[in-house]
């Protein structure tokens, strides 16, 4: 038996650089926020997140990163995770990304294989990644992202991306054997799974989500910040996961779609009384990654 889609479908896909999904929202809605530090609670329009990674882009480009080059991000989630993203990406640069619990032999490994020209840390993983990088000047805090587009000498250069063959994303997976291997993402790779989530409904416009799955990791990189930016929605990013702060925050916020992962419902189920929150905003929690019991 043959079984069809309810939904039609969206192909083909348009072919487009990642950031034009950032560059689009920033137009629709530039006033609209886009990401709160769940730590902090500062806020960031589209607009502002758009005008900072222009500026990175900028300043990179000043350092020497050209088409085809690498950036490592080695660091957990923050807004200027995604502003270097987007900045690596708009100066024509692939972004690799590294978990931020990853080992010296880890990250040597990684560099050594995806030769970045720029890398961006967070405080706790500076020294690590500093071990492995050396002192080439072209290592940056993601906390410096602000100071570094202020910086910046004008708009950065225009750079030719070709969707189909120019890659956005190089994260690295062992899959079942052996050390882990770059997973070579296309930008119509990414904007066509983009898409093709969108299309589902499950992060329509002006959603609110809690970004605490890692954003070096496939799922809290597209499912998550980038769909998110797509559909103009709001984006309170965690570094981690915390049961409390997440209800918390969804709380304070009215998070509508929770994205989570299995051991992260167990936590949220084992709250039992505590829980004990108005959640009346949320319309669904998504589970994936993993197996998630019935019971």
């Amino acid at each position: 038996m043959t079984q069809e889609s309810p939904r039609p479908s969206l192909a083909p896909y348009p072919e487009l650089p990642v950031s034009d999904l950032l560059a689009g929202a920033a137009g629709t809605w530039p006033e609209r926020i886009a990401l709160v530090d769940g730590l902090s609670d500062a806020a960031y329009t589209f607009s502002r997140v758009w005008e900072v990674s222009r500026g990175v882009a900028r300043a990179l480009q000043d350092e020497g990163v050209e088409p085809g080059d690498r950036v490592g991000i080695v660091a957990a989630n923050s807004p200027e995770w995604v502003v270097a993203f987007h900045g690596a990406l708009l100066a024509g640069a692939t972004v690799t990304t590294l978990n931020p619990l990853y080992k010296e032999r880890e990250i040597a490994h990684q560099f050594g294989d995806s030769t970045p020209k720029a890398v961006f840390v967070a405080d706790a993983t500076a020294e690590t990644t500093r071990a492995v990088w050396g002192h080439d000047d072209r290592f940056h805090h993601t906390a410096e992202v602000w100071d570094l587009a202020a910086g910046a000498a004008g708009e950065p250069d225009a750079v030719a991306v070709d969707p189909m063959t120019d890659l956005a994303a190089l994260p690295y997976s062992s899959g079942t054997t052996g050390a882990p291997k770059g997973v070579m993402l296309s930008h119509h790779n990414i904007t066509s799974n983009v898409a093709q989530i969108r299309g589902t409904g499950l992060i329509p416009d002006g959603s609110v989500m809690i970004d605490f799955l890692p954003f070096f990791h496939i799922y809290g990189l597209t499912v998550l910040m980038l769909c998110g930016l797509a559909s103009g929605s709001k984006q309170v990013v965690l570094p981690g996961f915390d049961p409390q702060r997440f209800v918390d925050l969804t709380i304070r916020h009215r998070a509508t779609n929770l994205f989570v992962v299995p051991p992260a419902l167990l936590a949220l189920a084992n709250m039992g009384d505590q829980l004990g929150a108005d959640l009346s905003s949320v319309r669904y929690v998504m589970s994936g990654a993993a197996p998630l019991p019935i019971d």
